[in-house]
C-alpha cells in the first residue's frame, strides 16, 4: 500500500492507518450503518423496505403534525409526528423502522405501529 493511501485512510477515518490494516474488526464497526446499530440496540424495532403506502393523512395536533399511513397488506395504522407537513406519500414505496404499541380508542384496544424512521424507497 502506498504512503499516500495510508495517509488518506488516516485523514478520513481519524485513526492510525496501521491499526486499520492489522485489525479488520475495526472495519466492521466503522461500516455498520446507523440503522444496524439502532436495530441491534432496540430489539422491539422492526425494519421494512419497499412497502407501498395506500393511505396518508396529516393533521395538526398542538405544535406537531400527526401523520398516519396505511401500508399494503397490513391493517394496523402507522403513526408518527413531525414539526411540519410532508408531501403526500400515497402510492409511494418507503423504508420504515417502527415498533408495535397498543392504543385505546373509544374503549377498545387497537394495535398501532409507532414509526421511528421513514424514508422514500
Amino acid at each position: 500500500m502506498s504512503q499516500l493511501c495510508k495517509i488518506s485512510i488516516e485523514i478520513v477515518l481519524n485513526l492510525p492507518a496501521l491499526a486499520i490494516l492489522n485489525d479488520w474488526s475495526i472495519w466492521g464497526e466503522l461500516m455498520k450503518s446507523k440503522l444496524d446499530k439502532m436495530l441491534s440496540s432496540h430489539n422491539k424495532l422492526v425494519h421494512s423496505e419497499g412497502v407501498k403506502i395506500v393511505s396518508h393523512t396529516q393533521r395538526e395536533v398542538e405544535e406537531w403534525v400527526q401523520h398516519t399511513v396505511m401500508i399494503e397488506g397490513c391493517d394496523a395504522p402507522f403513526k408518527f409526528r413531525r414539526p411540519k407537513k410532508f408531501r403526500c406519500l400515497k402510492g409511494n414505496r418507503v423504508n420504515m423502522t417502527y415498533y408495535a404499541e397498543s392504543e385505546k380508542v373509544a374503549g377498545f384496544e387497537i394495535e398501532v405501529m409507532k414509526v421511528v424512521r421513514i424514508k422514500r424507497f
